[in-house]
C-alpha cells in the first residue's frame, strides 16, 4: 500500500485474519476509536463480522463511522435457512449503527459485500437473474433503515458499461445520516475482472 495508509484490524487474534477489515489513508484520517464484532449467526471463517472505525477528517475536523461487512450468501437447497442467517445479521448490523450513532452524534458509511441484490427479476452485471438467490427481501429490509449512495439524488455514475452501471449489484455503499455521496464509481474494467467475482466500488462523499 502507498506510504500513510493503514489497515484496522488485520487480525482476529494470533491465528485468524479478519477478512472484514478497513483501509484508510492516515493521512487524511485520525482513527478516534473502532470495534470488530462477529455475527452471533453465520459462518465461521473470519469474513462473516463488522469491522467499525471512528474517524476525524483532518481537513474538515467533522467525525464519520466507517463500517465494513460481509453477509452469508443464500445458498442453494438450504433457502430458508440461509435467509434466516442474512436477516439475524441485518438484526445484529442496524443495531450496532444505531447505536454507533446515539454515541457518537455522525454519520456512519456502511460498505461492504452484502450478498443481496437490489433485484432478482433484473439481469445483474454478468447478464443473468439470479431470483431468490439475490436475496433481494434482504436489500429491501437494509434499503428501509439506510440509504444505498448509489442511488443518492443527483449522484454521478461513472461506469464504462451504462449496463453496469444500473445493474443490481451484490456489494454496497449504504449511509446513515448527513453525508451526501456525489460520485459512485463501480471499476468495470477488464484489468479489474480477475480480482474478484464482483466488480469493486467506491464513492466520493461530502461530510
Amino acid at each position: 500500500m502507498p506510504d500513510g495508509y493503514v489497515v484496522l484490524h488485520p487480525d482476529i487474534d494470533v491465528f485468524n485474519k479478519n477478512k472484514t477489515a478497513i483501509i484508510y489513508n492516515g493521512d487524511k484520517l485520525d482513527l478516534i476509536t473502532s470495534g470488530y464484532v462477529a455475527y452471533k449467526e453465520g459462518d465461521e471463517n473470519g469474513s462473516r463480522a463488522i469491522t467499525w472505525g471512528l474517524f476525524n477528517v483532518k481537513a474538515s475536523s467533522r467525525y464519520v463511522i466507517v463500517t465494513d461487512t460481509h453477509l452469508n450468501p443464500v445458498r442453494s437447497g438450504q433457502e430458508e435457512k440461509s435467509l434466516g442467517i442474512m436477516n439475524a445479521q441485518v438484526d445484529q448490523l442496524t443495531e450496532l449503527i444505531g447505536e454507533l450513532r446515539e454515541r457518537y452524534a455522525c454519520a456512519v458509511i456502511a460498505c461492504g459485500d452484502y450478498n443481496c441484490s437490489e433485484s432478482g427479476d433484473e439481469p445483474d452485471y454478468g447478464g443473468e437473474t439470479q431470483g431468490e438467490y439475490a436475496a433481494a427481501t434482504v436489500y429491501a429490509r437494509l434499503a428501509a433503515t439506510l440509504s444505498d449512495a448509489k442511488y443518492a439524488d443527483g449522484v454521478r455514475l461513472v461506469c464504462r458499461s451504462e449496463a453496469v452501471a444500473t445493474a443490481p449489484t451484490w456489494d454496497h455503499i449504504f449511509v446513515k445520516g448527513d453525508a451526501t455521496a456525489r460520485t459512485f464509481f463501480v471499476l468495470d474494467g477488464e484489468e479489474f475482472e480477475d480480482l474478484s467475482d464482483h466488480y469493486a466500488i467506491f464513492a466520493d462523499f461530502s461530510l
